[in-house]
């Protein structure tokens, strides 16, 4: 067999022991290009050109986001610097503001002081006012039996004297003379004040030769009702709005009212006030007993006169 292959043992040996390096690499031989090779290089440029519009694209649209983003981010500072103008401006307008209510607060607070003093005054003035007519009232306008101010004014008519008191007064001064037993005067009756005589029936009934003694003395009437009808409005316009007048009579103290301080004698004789409440209440009843007594003088008998002088209390 070794025949046959042309080599012995010691030539297969040799070739088993030789060099690797010997052994040389035989390269490919290409040849010239073929219609395949040009088909790949044009789908391959294709392929680059397509991806390169691609690229082209994408980097259109992220200049056009970077265009879109940089006109945005102008557009924010643009609006961050009116934010920040407006602030300014709101705070400019907050302070004065803030100025304009202190102004308007001192201009309404010196308008309220205005106020008050021009109703400081005008309270002034109205109690001023009506404590002068109290006086004028209290000089001028008084009773001299009882020593209140005058109610129903009367007067001794039937003698020279003309002195005037409350028909009240008078009346039970008269009637208190009066005999209870034969119901007829027995003393000389003069005026209290003057002691001029006043004429007593001697007849009962009285006849015309003896008149009834009192009259109403309206022009007093009239000018006392205007005395204090004008205090009492006073009165009104220097408390404002009055509260319960105090009980009891006197001059000279002072009460507290929403209106302010005004004197204990206004609130006495104001509105609803204990002094004017028993005047009117005296008022009242002398308007009345003085009726009765002027219309039924000439028809008044014994009994009427007694009954007259118990309904006075004349004692």
């Amino acid at each position: 067999m070794r025949r046959q292959n042309g080599k012995g043992a010691k030539d297969i040996q040799a070739d088993s022991e030789a060099p690797a390096y010997s052994r040389t690499a035989v390269k490919p031989s290409y040849g010239p290009p073929g219609k395949a090779s040009e088909s790949r290089l044009k789908r391959w440029e294709e392929s680059l050109r397509k991806t390169e519009e691609k690229l082209d694209s994408r980097k259109r649209k992220l200049d056009d986001l970077e265009n879109a983003a940089k006109d945005a981010r102008t557009d924010l500072n643009k609006r961050q610097k009116d934010v920040a103008k407006q602030g300014r401006e709101l705070a400019r307008a907050q302070k004065q503001l803030e100025k304009q209510q202190l102004a308007i607060a001192e201009k309404e607070s010196a308008v309220a002081k205005q106020e008050q003093e021009t109703q400081d005054l005008a309270l002034a003035l109205s109690t001023s006012r009506a404590e002068q007519l109290i006086a004028q009232l209290e000089e001028h306008f008084f009773c001299s039996l009882c020593f209140e101010i005058i109610a129903c004014p009367c007067t001794i008519g039937s003698s020279r004297c003309g002195h005037t008191f409350c028909a009240l007064c008078i009346m039970k001064w008269y009637f208190s003379r009066l005999c209870p037993d034969c119901c007829t005067w027995h003393e000389d009756l003069e005026c209290p004040l003057c002691r001029t005589p006043i004429a007593a029936p001697k007849v009962v009934p009285a006849d015309g030769n003896t008149p009834c003694p009192f009259a109403p003395n309206r022009m007093v009437d009239g000018a006392v009702a205007e005395l204090l009808n004008t205090i009492r409005n006073e009165s009104t316009a220097s408390s404002g709005s009055s509260s319960t007048s105090p009980k009891g009579k006197g001059k000279g103290k002072s009460k507290k009212t929403e209106g302010g301080v005004i004197s204990e004698a206004i609130a006495l004789w104001g509105e609803g006030g204990a002094s004017r409440v028993d005047w009117q209440d005296r008022n009242r009843r002398g308007h009345a007993e003085l009726d009765r007594l002027t219309t039924g003088w000439t028809r008044m008998g014994p009994g009427d006169y007694k009954l007259m002088k118990n309904r006075l209390a004349a004692t």
